[in-house]
């Protein structure tokens, strides 16, 4: 693994801890030693979830569209349905449902297959919920 994605497990884990403070500061290093990092929009995914830790959803809701962005770029589709799943998770909080399902539904619905694994299944949740809300 390269170092940057070292970086990623601890800012994740401190996250988890609810160390968001100490994650953000992992993050912020990892975009000082490169402008652009391995996995992008996985760190910039990441400082958005420290920012809404520390209750800046304002920010976090750039910083989630920044992702999305960086992981288009890329042609990352893994990605880009984590940083969608975060986004419409945010949205749907601010009862945004619409717009959170305009975002998540066309990345989900490109996936063929491993519907199994967390992140899809973890979308296909949220799009269910955000229907119930909306209808």
């Amino acid at each position: 693994l390269r170092h940057d994605a070292r970086y990623a497990m601890f800012a994740e884990a401190m996250l988890a801890n609810g160390q968001a403070g100490d994650a953000a500061h992992v993050i912020r290093d990892v975009f000082e030693l490169s402008a652009e990092p391995w996995g992008k929009c996985e760190f910039l995914r990441l400082r958005a979830a420290t920012e809404r830790a520390l209750g800046r959803d304002g920010d976090a809701r750039v910083t989630l569209m920044a992702s999305l962005d960086a992981a288009r770029a890329i042609r990352c589709p893994a990605w880009e349905l984590r940083s969608a799943l975060d986004l419409a998770t945010l949205l749907g909080e601010r009862s945004a449902h619409g717009e959170a399902r305009h975002i998540l539904a066309p990345v989900h619905a490109r996936f063929t297959d491993g519907f199994e694994t967390g992140d899809l299944a973890n979308a296909r949740l949220l799009l269910a919920q955000l229907a119930r809300r909306q209808a």
